[in-house]
């Protein structure tokens, strides 16, 4: 697909490939712009870094000692770290998705429908939705089970034994782990939420070339 030139002045590299492949300034953009947004999904994906810091807090909070408050601080901090996990999933979750609809854009301009059958296929259908991909997944769920472990531990070393007594002797630190928790979780579902939003907005108004 030809597109008509601009009265710009071409860089060395785009008048190379304009007389070697007959691309336009815009071709090149465009190729250009798929080659980074392919870089920015090989990062996403390759980030697991996040996942070192929650499994070094969730050993540190077994190695300390379960009978005073500084175990419930420890487990509430090493529960806002697997939030943090999975918020950052669920956020670079949603970036792969609006790459993807970047990519599948620029492809549609260059392949033609038959190209489904000698390329790929992934370009002809409609712009996903907010789907989570299983590599997000995996990390979300590890996010989670780490924070249940966490919350069951705490619940056995400080919460059970405190049914026997006086509601005088409640401590308010011991409870401070699941306020986190529950907010946690509403954080994780409202971000969910707005992000399935915002790409459905993406993919209203940018829904690339129709075959």
């Amino acid at each position: 697909m030809q597109n008509s030139r601009t009265n710009t002045v071409s860089s060395p590299l785009e008048s190379a490939l304009e007389e070697a492949h007959g691309l336009s300034r815009r071709d090149v953009f465009l190729l250009e712009m798929y080659k980074q947004c392919s870089g920015h999904l090989n990062r996403h994906v390759t980030a697991m870094w996040q996942c070192i810091a929650v499994v070094v807090a969730f050993g540190a909070t077994l190695r300390m000692d379960a009978d005073g408050p500084s175990f419930d601080y420890a487990i509430a901090v090493a529960l806002l770290l697997c939030t943090w996990l999975a918020a950052s999933n669920l956020d670079a979750s949603a970036w792969f998705n609006r790459n993807i609809a970047i990519i599948t854009n620029i492809e549609r301009l260059f392949l033609e429908s038959s190209d489904a059958s000698l390329v790929h296929p992934f370009f002809l259908p409609p712009h996903r939705a907010n789907k989570v991909i299983a590599h997000f997944k995996i990390q979300i769920w590890f996010a989670g089970s780490v924070g249940f472990i966490l919350l069951a531990l705490h619940f056995f070393q400080r919460v059970s034994a405190g049914f026997a007594l006086p509601f005088r002797c409640f401590d308010p630190s011991r409870a401070l782990p699941y306020g986190i928790g529950f907010f946690s979780l509403i954080a994780l579902v409202t971000l969910k939420r707005y992000q399935n939003r915002q790409q459905e907005k993406i993919n209203l108004k940018s829904p690339g070339l129709q075959y």
